[in-house]
């Protein structure tokens, strides 16, 4: 079973969920790849536009942890984490762009695999979910599920726009949809000034 939850998060809202996790579990944050070597080490500071993917590694869960090797084709071999195969959790934050010159978040998640893993794994993805949909906002465009952090729901209210985990071409579909999300920012700001 596979199990993920969608979030939108600028990286203040990275910084404060980071935060909240490590006050209830020892918690490391790493990169998922490294091109030259197996050792994991700890980020020491989290990455600012969300190009990296990377681990949750709770460390009463599994008190070591190494990449695998992966040989490339075509790239040459490389270090990954294997998700599937360790009780840890994938974490990618959102991308910041650009769509038709307006500030655009991507969807980012996390994610987890837990097939053949402890009960204790899934009771604590379950605590980061509970936190996430107490402290975060139901992500209010129309057609995008999951939660987004409160730093990037203040940008949304004034203006940014929440695209799913990619910034989609410029076609009539996607300015329907960024016109859906529009409308529901203006009631959104509408309400709250009333």
């Amino acid at each position: 079973m596979r199990r993920q939850i969608l979030l939108t998060v600028l990286p203040k809202d990275v910084e404060e969920l980071i935060a909240h996790i490590k006050s209830r579990h020892p918690v490391v944050v790493v990169k998922r790849s490294d091109p030259d070597s197996a050792a994991v080490e700890p980020l020491s500071a989290l990455p600012t536009n969300g190009n990296d993917s990377l681990i949750l590694w709770n460390r009463e869960l599994l008190p070591e942890l190494h990449r695998k090797r992966i040989s490339g084709a075509t790239a040459g071999d490389y270090y990954r984490i294997d998700v599937p195969a360790q009780p840890v959790l994938e974490f990618g934050t959102s991308f910041w762009g650009r769509w038709c010159g307006r500030p655009s978040l991507t969807q980012g998640r996390i994610y987890g695999v837990f097939e053949n893993k402890s009960e204790d794994f899934s009771h604590w993805f379950e605590e980061i979910t509970r936190h996430v949909r107490k402290a975060f906002y139901k992500n209010p465009a129309a057609t995008l599920s999951g939660y987004v952090g409160p730093a990037a729901f203040e940008l949304f209210r004034q203006g940014g726009l929440l695209s799913p985990a990619f910034l989609p071409p410029d076609t009539p579909e996607w300015r329907k949809f960024f016109d859906k999300e529009d409308l529901v920012r203006k009631r959104l700001n509408a309400t709250s000034s009333a």
